[in-house]
């Protein structure tokens, strides 16, 4: 199964969940590339770094990873793009 066909049975074209990405280093910008151009819609970004908070990548928030305590948890996705 292919990277596209993966995604494409986590995120359905129907899911009310909310997608959110974990880490804006290379790995993050191209999860939240590919994402962008399967269609999915990112809700926001997170990142451990504070010098991130509140920057914008391809119109997308880089948030603090507290963001994710006021999540419902049933109701979201979090790629989390780690790269070594």
């Amino acid at each position: 199964m292919s990277i596209v066909e993966k995604i494409n049975n986590i995120i359905p074209g129907d899911s009310p969940k909310k997608v959110i990405i974990f880490g804006m280093g290379h790995v993050g910008i191209h999860g939240l590339l590919l994402l962008k151009k399967l269609g999915k819609k990112v809700s926001y970004i997170i990142d451990n770094d504070k010098n991130k908070f509140g920057k914008r990548y391809l119109g997308v928030e880089v948030k603090s990873p507290y963001e994710l305590l006021y999540e419902d948890w049933d109701n979201i996705l979090v790629f989390i793009c780690a790269g070594g």
